[in-house]
């Protein structure tokens, strides 16, 4: 059954090959929510372990619905929350960003971070359509007739960081195998009242 292990392998392994992001990426596995609020995200960013940090990529944990009948029959559809993030006012090597020579502080703006941190999320998806295209069959499925949500976030965290959060829907097929039975029952003999009878 692929699940949660192949959606981190694939994401991870695309970013990878990210310039920007070199791979760091990790999911928010405390927080079950899929509503992840800023404190949280900042106490995920704060604990990740890295060299070097930034810029990186936070996924909320999946939730999902799953089609056992139908046109989409033995597909999941997972709702995918990712931040792209980067440590604001700084580059990766955590030196001030354009910096100013008379005050020594950083004229790069929020609204910059943003920006740069879009770029990422839009290559990324580019990238997974890519490998997608690449696989035939492929298992999974980044649907291209869907409204996916980019929003601007700030201050996230001890390091104030900044970028956008990045809503998607992402379909993975449940593959066909037999896992936990031997064979499947076909037939089961049951009451149909087992409930016993009480004097009224």
């Amino acid at each position: 059954m692929t699940n949660y292990q192949y959606i981190h392998d694939l994401f991870k392994g695309i970013l990878a090959s990210s310039q920007a992001i070199e791979g760091r990426f990790v999911i928010g596995y405390r927080y079950g929510l899929q509503e992840i609020n800023y404190d949280q995200l900042g106490q995920v960013v704060d604990a990740f372990d890295a060299s070097k940090k930034y810029p990186l990529v936070v996924m909320a944990p999946p939730h999902s619905t799953v089609d056992f009948g139908g046109h989409n029959a033995g597909w999941e559809t997972y709702r995918i929350i990712m931040f792209f993030l980067k440590k604001s006012f700084n580059n990766s090597d955590n030196t001030v960003q354009q910096i100013h020579s008379l005050t020594g502080t950083s004229q790069h703006r929020v609204y910059q971070d943003w920006h740069d941190m879009k770029r990422c999320c839009v290559n990324f998806v580019q990238a997974l359509l890519s490998v997608q295209a690449g696989m035939r069959p492929a298992p999974f499925n980044y649907p291209t007739q869907q409204h996916a949500l980019c929003i601007p976030v700030s201050n996230i965290g001890a390091d104030r960081a900044a970028g956008v959060r990045y809503d998607f829907d992402f379909r993975l097929f449940l593959g066909c195998e037999i896992e936990d039975y031997a064979e499947y029952p076909t037939t089961l003999e049951l009451e149909l009242d087992g409930h016993p009878q009480h004097s009224l």
